[in-house]
């Protein structure tokens, strides 16, 4: 008598591994759908700031539609800063400052001048960082508020001028702002030709993180895995 292997799968091994098998698939095509937004997405804000800057309109409807856009804003700085903990520069922790400008048409904005690094967080110790007079720049418009789920978002501390994220409205009460723009801020960029002063401007980042196929390729061969186990366990030897 010979023994052979025949394929008897078993009731209960099918149904579990047919759900299984499904599930995987469906993670897999998941993960190709959020490939495919996040690859639009990246070229979308892309095209944005590579697009010409353009002047602030005089009413903002829909802030979302300005979101990333270049524009040249001229006006002058109020002596006022608000400091944003915890940004870092070529690994060395700081902050942020951020200073509201008040435009030619009488409407404040606040823009996000650059880094400087915590010892000199104070402005009496960098007072050449001061702007006075007029003053013209490119910068990009942003959204404030926090980007992450409401559960995590830690408070601010107004009262040590120590802002972990923008929260435009409280910092245009604070500052006593008169026409203040609070759905977009600015950050600045680095001017043509500028020296290495303080704050240290530097261009918004396009480095966003896009792993999605790496996991779509991990759901499918966990599927082929799977797959490969049903078929082995519902093998079964028989003498012939």
């Amino acid at each position: 008598m010979a023994a052979v292997r025949r394929f008897r799968p078993g009731l209960w091994l099918t149904l579990c591994s047919l759900i299984s098998f499904a599930l995987l698939i469906g993670l897999g095509v998941w993960q190709l759908q959020r490939l495919d937004w996040k690859t639009t997405m990246i070229a979308e804000r892309a095209a944005r700031l590579e697009a010409p800057a353009l002047t602030l309109p005089a009413r903002i409807v829909v802030p979302e539609a300005l979101e990333l856009r270049r524009v040249t804003l001229t006006g002058r700085f109020l002596d006022r800063e608000f400091h944003l903990g915890g940004r870092s520069h070529r690994g060395e922790v700081g902050f942020h400052i951020v200073m509201p400008l008040l435009l030619e048409d009488g409407r404040t904005i606040l823009v996000d001048r650059g880094w400087v690094p915590a010892p000199l967080r104070d402005p009496a110790r960098r007072p050449e960082s001061r702007p006075a007079g007029p003053v013209a720049l490119q910068a990009v418009l942003r959204s404030g508020g926090w980007k992450g789920r409401a559960l995590f978002r830690p408070d601010n501390a107004p009262q040590d001028n120590y802002w972990i994220w923008l929260d435009l409205p409280q910092m245009a009460e604070q500052a006593a702002l008169e026409r203040p723009i609070t759905a977009l801020y600015a950050v600045a960029l680095p001017a043509e030709g500028a020296s290495d002063g303080l704050p240290i401007a530097s261009a918004p980042s396009l480095e966003i993180r896009n792993d999605h196929l790496q996991y779509a390729l991990t759901w499918f061969s966990l599927a082929v895995a799977l797959a490969v186990i049903y078929v082995m366990l519902s093998l079964r030897r028989e003498e012939t």
